[in-house]
């Protein structure tokens, strides 16, 4: 039970709950994305594209043009064909939604798996 002056009075003596309701729009924006996502990276990756700094546009580029390679490779391979270092992929892979490498392997492998479905 809320204490006499309602939700609001709430938010005003509770500094936890306070910080929550300010930060509730960031947090549904990030839910939202991660949700996005995993329907479908490559639509993230291509809304992304313009705002990736030229590492993270280097890492772009390998997806779109050797899908295959990108499935397949490690986060020490795909860091090395992109002449970059494997935090740099982390942070990709966080900018476009996932929470790690290997949730961005399994987006990728998931996106393949559905686009070979409609392919056939």
């Amino acid at each position: 039970m809320l204490c006499a002056g309602g939700v609001e009075a709430y938010f005003e003596v509770c500094p936890l709950a306070r910080d929550m309701r300010a930060n509730a729009s960031t947090w549904l924006h990030n839910a939202l994305r991660r949700v996005a996502v995993h329907m479908d990276i490559f639509a993230t990756l291509l809304e992304e594209k313009e705002r990736l700094s030229q590492s993270e546009s280097r890492i772009a580029d390998i997806l779109l043009n050797d899908f295959e390679f990108a499935v397949n490779a490690s986060i020490i391979e795909l860091a090395g064909k992109a002449d970059v270092s494997p935090p740099t992929v982390t942070r990709f892979c966080r900018r476009l939604g996932c929470e790690s490498f290997s949730d961005f392997k399994v987006q990728l492998a998931r996106t393949a798996y559905v686009g070979m479905r409609y392919l056939k």
